[in-house]
């Protein structure tokens, strides 16, 4: 007969429990049980992980692992059969085999030690004591020993500091027993490092490196807090960190209406069916279920699509079955906020016409490229609207792509070569360029101001600092109106004789219509781009692909380029997008606003 759950990692044995049957229970909760349990049968088709490096990583096979250990572990609490016990623990022996598990890009170790300290947690019992002492072993000698030996992610500011000393407090209490000392030891420096991490949080909650890393460094913040709470140690050292709980806002806010994200710095856009399992906890701790809004729709889609065993980026979904619950019946409609504003190294402003797929959205960034995995983007925007995105930005390249061709990824000081990459330099975002030079890397843009009330939102971004010596003045303004159109506005001042460019980056199909006028075209809708002032300026149409090779293409994108030659004084760049054919513009000078 099966062993009785008593897990204490992430949960305790009365909820493991609980979880029996819930694939046949017919609400979103249970179809989502019923997928895990449909995804757990195609991962035992599947090979055994081995230790195969991509590049200087073994981080494609970490995650390989943690996601069928967690898909295996939650399908085994819903259904109680031993195959799915079996799954799971056929994938940590293999891993337990591995040589090492890449200590030097200790990501791959974390997320190994996070894996098989779940999967001897949840299974204990129902484990044979070798095993059980094979397991152990693995996360002390793979896991725990190399990562006592420290390393420059100690006291990083970043995601590696929460997911490495995350993976390092869930080793320590799956193990706790052999070796106290050492776990006592790992958890104390945790305790003294993971804030270093968390204060980039504050003071609103918007995470520096962008949704996508806020993804995944909250996901292992979440697993720490809620393995801690579990059993019995105080998360406050998370949840009471400023900005922390409020950052479930930020990545509720940075999913456009097209449900891509806003791609700044290093981001991907993501997909629209691919759940954020943790939001349902955030919801849960802050009695917020508006924060589930836009996932309940996500979930139900994910549920519709084709069995995806292979998909590492799924690999935490298992845990939306702890914390995401069903929809609430229709007592009432919910109405989040339509406009969120969060400060910080990495500042946005985020307006929508509204919550349904029809909506206009815009985000707009400020802050500094010197950021982890920044970009040259500040004064970027990304606009969505008929459930497409119309100005994008185009997000990370392929690191292994760039370090196999010894492209200076990392080199991100004044002057570095991570900005002779495109996608990283200021001339590849929507953003005002200067004679195509690169922002400051040490400059900050502040959101001097934002209207967060009422039909005309907008934002106001100092971009001066970022552009130096080049002008002695750059302010963009930008205003969702109250048609659900989006005006850009840049006043600029700058020597005589330089070219000054507003530029629009979109994956759209342009018709020129007139020099002022351009009819953008994608998915049987259409959007109009007008360039208001100068009167007499023309919009110029640019491929945006890279010179090098090695670098990823940028098929479909086209770069809308506004410019002008300054001439010492206050000048203007003004432009719009209409979701219909636009009446006659208006002079709409920033202090106006």
């Amino acid at each position: 007969m099966m062993a009785q759950p008593s897990p204490t990692l992430l949960l305790d044995g009365a909820r493991a429990r609980s979880l029996a049957g819930l694939h046949r229970h017919t609400g979103l909760r249970g179809r989502l049980a019923a997928r895990i349990v449909a995804e757990a049968t195609a991962m035992a088709a599947l090979p055994l992980p081995v230790r195969r490096m991509e590049g200087r990583r073994l981080l494609g096979m970490a995650r390989m692992v943690l996601r069928r250990v967690l898909t295996a572990g939650m399908a085994w609490m819903v259904t109680g059969e031993a195959g799915r016990r079996d799954l799971a623990l056929a994938t940590m022996r293999a891993a337990a085999d591995f040589t090492d598990w890449n200590p030097d890009h200790f990501l791959d170790t974390a997320e190994l030690t996070t894996a098989l300290a779940i999967g001897l947690d949840w299974f204990n019992e129902a484990l044979p004591e070798a095993d059980r002492l094979r397991l152990r072993a693995a996360i002390r000698t793979h896991g725990l020993l190399p990562g006592d030996a420290g390393g420059w992610w100690v006291d990083a500011h970043h995601n590696w500091n929460q997911v490495c000393h995350g993976g390092l407090i869930l080793g320590a209490l799956a193990t706790y027993e052999d070796d106290p000392a050492l776990a006592e030891r790992l958890m104390a420096r945790a305790r003294a490092m993971i804030p270093i991490a968390l204060a980039v949080y504050a003071p609103d909650g918007a995470y520096p490196e962008g949704p996508s890393y806020w993804s995944y460094g909250t996901s292992y913040s979440v697993l720490t807090a809620a393995a801690l709470r579990s059993t019995g140690r105080d998360a406050g050292l998370i949840t009471d960190a400023p900005g922390f709980l409020a950052s479930a806002r930020y990545a509720m806010h940075t999913v456009g209406s097209s449900g891509q994200r806003f791609t700044y710095g290093d981001g991907h856009p993501g997909a629209d069916d691919e759940p954020e399992a943790i939001l349902g906890w955030f919801a849960g701790i802050l009695g917020e279920p508006a924060l589930m809004l836009r996932e309940w729709e996500v979930i139900a889609r994910f549920l519709d699509t084709p069995v995806r065993p292979d998909g590492n980026d799924l690999r935490f979904l298992p845990l939306a079955l702890l914390w995401a619950g069903d929809p609430p019946a229709a007592t009432g409609p919910i109405r989040p906020a339509r406009s969120w504003r969060g400060d910080g190294p990495s500042a946005v402003v985020l307006h929508r016409s509204g919550w349904d797929r029809d909506a206009t959205w815009v985000g707009v960034k400020a802050g500094s490229a010197g950021v982890n995995h920044g970009h040259m983007d500040a004064g970027s925007l990304c606009v969505d609207a008929f459930g497409q995105r119309w100005v994008t930005d185009l997000g990370m390249d392929d690191y292994g792509r760039l370090e196999a061709a010894g492209l200076p990824l990392w080199e991100g000081g004044e002057g570095g070569g991570r900005w002779t990459i495109l996608r990283h330099h200021a001339r590849a975002h929507a953003t005002i360029t200067v004679d195509g030079q690169g922002h400051r890397v040490a400059g900050h843009a502040p959101v001097l101001a934002a209207c967060m009330d009422g039909d005309e939102q907008t934002a106001l971004v100092d971009l001066g600092p970022v552009l130096g010596s080049q002008a002695e003045r750059a302010i963009r303004g930008v205003r969702l109106t109250s048609e659900a159109g989006i005006v850009v506005r840049d006043e600029i001042r700058a020597p005589a004789g330089r070219v000054l460019r507003s530029a629009v980056v979109t994956p759209a199909e342009p018709e020129p219509i007139g020099p002022a006028l351009i009819a953008l075209r994608q998915g049987g809708v259409t959007m109009w781009l007008r360039l208001d002032a100068p009167t007499g300026a023309e919009w110029r149409i640019l491929p945006l692909e890279p010179d090098r090779p090695e670098e990823s293409p940028n098929p479909g994108i086209r770069l809308l380029a506004a410019e002008i030659i300054a001439d010492g004084s206050d000048q203007v760049i003004q432009w719009s997008l209409h979701r219909q054919s636009p009446g006659p513009w208006r002079e709409e000078p920033l202090a106006d606003w």
